[in-house]
């Protein structure tokens, strides 16, 4: 693992001990192929040589050591190779969603058995995230928040693409498989918030500390804030399905 990330810019370029790190990978490489007198050799580069403004001193470095040429692959493109190679492991022909977490991206690709049918690359990647906010061990609070508010960037954008990726081959689907489906979307996005923010959030300081005494219950400030945004949100959602419901027409039997 060379981490070709780590040290990088904040333009994305490469830095020289990664590129150290790179040749000493290559070379490792030269003799394991050589070893298997290897037909073809295709060297490929993903998110961090796509994002390096340096990427032709990549190139230069994988042409010396392995005398090949280096193809820098599109996020969309990323994503399909990564459905092919996750695919391999599931069984049945069934539709499948893969998720690829890397170092400087995250790709959502659904499909079939027949191949990848929506792709989405996106710039998120435990490396990416990591040299981008979090430079202390342990992370202070304001790096943490930063990091927060940049994956909230990420997420709030996502609904259209979620809908796009889950939902919109489902739209003639019962009820039922509607409901399977966004729990299947509920468990793939609190897997990425583990991944990206950890279990640290079930110690996260509340909005408010402020509580009162109703009878024996005791009722913190925090709960009455989620329960109210909740019935907003419900009511929200109720006037706008009310809205495209139309009544009945009137009888004309019945005039006069």
């Amino acid at each position: 693992i060379t981490a070709l990330k780590r040290g990088a810019a904040p333009d994305g370029t490469i830095a020289p001990a990664a590129l150290v790190r790179l040749g000493a990978c290559l070379d490792d490489y030269a003799d394991r192929i050589a070893d298997f007198d290897s037909e073809e050799v295709i060297a490929i580069g993903t998110s961090a040589v796509r994002d390096a403004p340096n990427r032709d001193e990549v190139a230069a470095l994988v042409d010396d050591r392995l005398g090949v040429d280096l193809r820098v692959l599109a996020g969309a493109h990323e994503a399909e190779l990564s459905y092919f190679g996750a695919r391999l492991a599931v069984r049945g022909d069934g539709p499948v969603v893969v998720l690829d977490i890397g170092g400087g991206s995250t790709e959502l690709v659904r499909g079939d058995a027949a191949g990848p049918q929506t792709a989405v690359s996106l710039d998120a990647g435990g490396v990416r995230f990591t040299e981008q906010f979090l430079h202390d061990d342990p992370p202070s609070p304001a790096q943490i928040a930063a990091l927060r508010d940049e994956v909230m960037g990420l997420v709030v954008p996502l609904g259209p693409i979620l809908y796009r990726v889950a939902y919109q081959p489902l739209a003639k689907a019962s009820i039922l498989v509607l409901f399977i489906a966004s729990m299947a979307v509920h468990y793939v996005l609190t897997g990425l918030g583990l991944v990206f923010f950890g279990g640290e959030g079930l110690r996260s300081a509340p909005f408010s500390d402020v509580s009162f005494k109703l009878g024996v219950l005791q009722i913190s400030t925090q709960s009455l804030l989620v329960i109210v945004a909740i019935s907003l949100a419900f009511i929200t959602i109720l006037a706008f399905v009310n809205r495209g419901r139309r009544p009945p027409p009137a009888d004309p039997r019945r005039r006069g």
